[in-house]
């Protein structure tokens, strides 16, 4: 995983991929509908 980002904290880990998801969800909104 040599592409793997570094973060400082788990936090700030998790504040990232927390803005990926948001930011997937914004752009393909029935990529993740499971209904």
């Amino acid at each position: 995983m040599g592409n793997r980002k570094h973060f400082d904290s788990l936090e700030e880990e998790n504040a990232y991929l927390k803005a990926q998801v948001d930011f997937l969800k914004k752009r393909y909104p029935n990529l993740l509908k499971e209904e």
